[in-house]
């Protein structure tokens, strides 16, 4: 971490990116972290790909995160994803490493990045990178306003599911106690995850339930959403977002498997183990290219959902 912390203290323009279709650990981690280094006088660019999901445009500051890296900043930390093509920018993400300006701060199970700096904190137990940052800031001795400290709760929240999963720590709950009393709105966090599933998404929901089948050993529960699905519920790639944690119910079976088509020619498969199970989906997810932890991993191939008389394939992408 040292070397991180020296580099943060060095560098007078910073820019933070996390991983493309960001869920609630990437933007809270940009988000807290863009905002917490300008106390160290910094210039910070916060930096998000695909842009804030609609569901955290509450948290201060998301109205300030921007969809290009710049190309010439002193440092460029890349948080919550452990892949270089994960970030949506790997040939600026590939410049800055060859130029010694990249870090990395994240809890995913060790990607190319972690090879491309030793500026890096990195813990694979960590609830979140949320969680990660905290610690970070603890170590810089930075302050936690209560815009920072409800960025880096959602992150907490959203990857702990509510504090629920088996990744939920004694150091994950002080933490949050902490930021709690920092000002953190856990009470607002929630109040925007349990209202964030639009009429659309609920459609998707109802698609995605109607087609959930067992796996032939009866390990898991698979289902999936195909771009027509998305056109026919007037709904888009964000209005999937976060179906798989709730189809991931059934008591009966280790892990769930949601196939989406969100956008042509890209099937994405998102795993979860089931809650008290002990199944590695991470293993699953690196049979297709894919990565992630033990109880959360994913994967994209090319190819298109095409259903037919005997059931769902993945065929090739159609060449246009």
């Amino acid at each position: 971490m040292q070397e991180l912390i020296t580099a943060l203290r060095s560098a007078k323009r910073i820019a933070i990116v996390a991983h493309i279709r960001p869920d609630g650990d990437a933007a809270g981690s940009v988000i807290s972290l863009a905002h917490v280094l300008k106390q160290l006088g910094a210039e910070t660019a916060a930096v998000l790909k695909d842009g804030v999901p609609s569901a955290f445009l509450f948290l201060e500051g998301s109205g300030d995160v921007v969809r290009e890296l710049p190309s010439d900043y002193d440092l460029c930390v890349v948080v919550d994803a452990p892949d270089t093509a994960r970030t949506g920018f790997p040939q600026e993400i590939k410049a800055y490493a060859a130029a010694g300006k990249l870090a990395l701060i994240d809890h995913h199970i060790k990607g190319d990045l972690i090879k491309r700096t030793d500026k890096v904190l990195y813990d694979e137990n960590a609830s979140s990178t949320a969680e990660l940052i905290t610690l970070l800031i603890q170590e810089l001795n930075l302050k936690l306003t209560p815009a920072v400290s409800t960025a880096l709760l959602t992150g907490m929240y959203t990857d702990t599911g509510g504090f629920q999963y088996g990744n939920t720590t004694n150091q994950t709950l002080e933490f949050a106690s902490e930021l709690m009393r920092r000002g953190g709105r856990l009470d607002r966090i929630v109040h925007q995850m349990s209202r964030q599933r639009s009429v659309a998404g609920l459609k998707l929901l109802g698609i995605a339930l109607s087609r959930l089948t067992l796996t032939p050993d009866k390990l898991g529960a698979v289902t999936l959403i195909s771009l027509e699905d998305l056109r026919s519920s007037n709904a888009t790639a964000e209005d999937a977002t976060g179906l798989v944690n709730s189809l991931n119910v059934l008591p009966e079976v280790s892990y769930c498997l949601l196939l989406s088509e969100l956008e042509p020619g890209v099937v994405r498969g998102t795993l979860r183990t089931a809650e008290g199970r002990t199944y590695d989906v991470a293993r699953l997810a690196a049979l297709c290219g894919g990565g992630g932890h033990p109880r959360a991993a994913g994967f994209a191939i090319s190819g298109r959902l095409v259903a037919s008389e005997s059931g769902w394939r993945i065929e090739p992408a159609l060449v246009s």
